[in-house]
């Protein structure tokens, strides 16, 4: 009985450790205090980063990620494709508009992988195009909101 329950609950702690994950990191405004957005000269409101990443069968049927609504009852999604690009965009631009920020320097990468990986080893587990590891992140500066009227906008004149 005893060594049934210890396989039932590393097998829970193996699933929980596999299965897909969406984070959201921010630099806290103290850590970039007197910093400055070379390019531009803004001043950095804070660093934003987010991620996700989840399991695919086939490379296509999703099967498990992390679920990208903060409201959400799990952090967990089956069988939703929430591991896009698009969804990461509309995320990160939800966070410039609750900061009054603008972004500055975005970066966005891609992974797919059609071996079953799983993040933090190093190793894959061959099993080509069964199940495949798919994984977005966002990450960039977010600076003060700019006063200033963009060219072609209403007020400049044309």
């Amino acid at each position: 009985m005893g060594k049934q329950r210890f396989r039932s609950i590393v097998a829970i702690a193996l699933l929980a450790a596999a299965s897909g994950c969406c984070t959201r990191y921010s630099m806290s405004p103290k850590h970039l205090a007197g910093l400055r957005y070379a390019d531009e000269g803004g001043e950095i409101v804070e660093h934003y980063h987010i991620q996700n990443y989840g399991w695919y069968l086939f490379n296509v049927l999703p099967i498990v990620c992390g679920e990208t609504d903060r409201n959400a009852f799990s952090r967990i999604a089956f069988f939703s494709d929430q591991v896009r690009p698009d969804i990461m965009t509309g995320i990160f631009n939800d966070r410039v508009r609750e900061t009054g920020s603008r972004p500055a320097c975005v970066a966005t990468h891609s992974m797919d992988l059609v071996t079953f990986a799983i993040p933090g080893i190093s190793i894959p587990i061959v099993v080509p195009y069964v199940i495949c590891y798919r994984e977005v992140q966002m990450s960039g500066l977010l600076l003060k909101g700019d006063d200033e009227e963009t060219p072609g906008e209403e007020g400049d004149g044309r």
